[in-house]
């Protein structure tokens, strides 16, 4: 999973997360908020894809599903798929993409642009990352050589404070003319940092500003802070990640003063809050991106969240788990993965060619129609490259499987599908590595289907075989920006064909050179081909060539 994956799907529950804080805030334990936004770190953070039932995404696709107008089982926009032996079909012609779609349309070009295009990205990316990292690192260098000048602080209140108060890490208070309000810094051995200015003998203001700095230092809020600060030099290009590193940081000292109210008790509510204003009145700027401060910042809504803080209550609990377990259920998983080894990806498609020249199709096992091979308007999967490296590690092991062990044909439906998926596919690792490389190069290569042949036109009748069927597309920008789409096409013949009819035009047009677009020509096409690349009619005429499991 890309960062720029794991960014785009983490948007969504920070833009949930902030939708939800601002509704709740008052309302539910602080503590829920900061788990909300360690679900976010973790999906910014851990390439790791959850998919479940439950995920919004699930019912996004099913929106679009029927937006477009296509069934349950033909989920997506048809197409004209343009016969593969008809090079003067109109509908094999380039055409322009729609200005509102051409965001969305795929950038292609050579191997060597490509690398280069990602190396660029890439370099802009670590540029933005690093700067971004420096912008939080360096004032914290600095601002920790000045921490060193500070000295322990040696009054009885505060002895006799730290004895009350026991960590497992030793914990230290100082003092510092070079900062304006109190802080805490380090995570091991963690310092409590008081302004020189700072009254020692009101010990009721002190207890407040040690209470709040010491649960600072047990909730571990300098380590978090330099996570979100990691995290957001990571994803820096993103503004939804910008939010929640100011939210979550709101949120950290939302939690402090809560959980310094729940221990000192209901009637300290107002001194508390007038020891915030008036540390807000005195403080400075503070440089030290990543320690902790009791600072003002939005002292408002800290003072607010103050005054109605109360006893946590059962009813507040079970719906802060209930946020926290449904935004993680609904939006920090991944849509549900179908196991297309299961169901064969197929649609379902079962075709009569035996004793009838009409091909007949069923999409629910018992009405079947007449179905013509010429129209081809179907739905399709596209290979990302990720899927079909993995895909051809599944060849790579079927075909291990097939030179250990003798197969035989099963009648058990179950088994067929599980044992009998790759078969009839191509297994040259040389031609599949070729196809690796057209996807890299920006060509469109779809998942294939499983047609399954029949004799009868009925749900129980009996099948005689299968074959395979894939198609092929290239979309890619011409020089003034504009999306050109070839279309799509049973077989690289034909998309090369359509290719190399673009490519004349445009030298005809005088917008190319006859070297410019044979170069161009040259870095897309080649003479590869898998075995069974050949248009569906011929691959259903012809089975036992592409097929020899075909039982007919």
């Amino acid at each position: 999973m890309s960062i720029f994956n794991m960014s785009l799907s983490a948007s969504f529950v920070i833009l949930v997360a902030i939708v939800l804080r601002w509704f709740f805030i008052y309302q539910l334990p602080k503590k829920a908020f900061l788990l909300l936004w360690a679900i976010v770190l973790f999906r910014l953070l851990v390439p790791l894809s959850m998919p479940s039932n439950l995920s919004v995404w699930n019912m996004v696709d099913g929106l679009l599903e029927t937006s477009s107008g296509t069934t349950a089982l033909l989920t997506q926009v048809f197409q004209p798929f343009p016969s593969s032996n008809r090079d003067t079909d109109e509908r094999a012609e380039p055409k322009m993409a729609p200005a509102a779609t051409r965001s969305f349309a795929h950038r292609a070009g050579n191997r060597t642009g490509f690398m280069a295009d990602s190396s660029s990205l890439f370099g802009l990316w670590l540029s933005g990352a690093t700067f971004c990292f420096l912008w939080f690192l360096l004032p914290h260098l600095y601002c920790r050589r000045t921490y060193k000048t500070a000295v322990p602080v040696k009054n009885i209140f505060v002895a006799r404070w730290l004895a009350d108060h026991p960590l497992r890490r030793r914990l230290s208070v100082k003092q510092s003319g070079s900062v304006e309000a109190p802080l805490t810094y380090g995570i091991l051995r963690p310092v409590i940092l008081l302004p020189q200015t700072m009254d020692l003998r009101d010990e009721t203001r002190l207890s407040h500003v040690l209470a709040h700095e010491y649960f600072h230092v047990r909730h571990l809020d300098a380590l978090w802070k330099w996570v979100l600060a990691l995290t957001l030099a990571v994803h820096w290009f993103n503004p939804f990640v910008w939010l929640m590193y100011i939210f979550a940081n709101r949120d950290i000292e939302l939690c402090c003063d809560e959980t310094v109210v729940r221990s000192t008790g209901e009637r300290a509510k107002p001194v508390y809050a007038m020891t915030l204003l008036d540390l807000e009145d005195r403080r400075g700027l503070q440089w030290d991106l990543c320690a902790n401060f009791f600072n003002g910042n939005t002292v408002e809504e800290r003072i607010i969240s103050i005054m109605k803080t109360k006893r946590a209550s059962c009813l507040s609990v079970l719906a802060a788990l209930l946020m926290i377990v449904g935004t993680t259920a609904l939006f920090a998983t991944d849509r549900a993965v179908v196991t297309r080894a299961a169901v064969g990806y197929t649609e379902r498609m079962l075709f009569t060619t035996r004793d009838s020249a009409v091909v007949k199709v069923t999409y629910d096992g018992a009405t079947w129609q007449a179905y013509s091979a010429a129209t081809d308007r179907e739905n399709w999967n596209w290979y990302t490259e990720q899927e079909y490296i993995e895909y051809m590690k599944q060849v790579a092991v079927w075909v291990q499987t097939q030179n250990c062990q003798d197969n035989k044909y099963s009648l058990d439906w179950n088994s067929l599908l599980a044992n009998t998926s790759m078969r009839g596919v191509e297994s040259d690792p040389v031609k599949l590595a070729q196809t690796l490389a057209d996807i890299q190069n920006g060509i469109r290569v779809s998942k294939p289907k499983t047609i399954y042949l029949k004799y009868g036109t009925g749900p129980n009748s009996e099948s005689i075989g299968w074959v395979h069927w894939y198609c092929y597309g290239y979309t890619f920008q011409d020089d003034a920006g504009k999306t050109v789409d070839l279309g799509l096409f049973e077989t690289r013949d034909a998309l090369f064909g359509a290719l190399k009819r673009y490519y004349d035009g445009q030298v005809a047009a005088g917008t190319l050179t006859e070297a410019e677009a044979g170069l161009r020509y040259g870095k897309i096409a080649h003479n590869t081909r898998n075995l069974d690349e050949v248009p569906l009619p011929e691959k259903l005429l012809n089975r036992h060539a592409y097929n020899p499991y075909n039982t007919f």
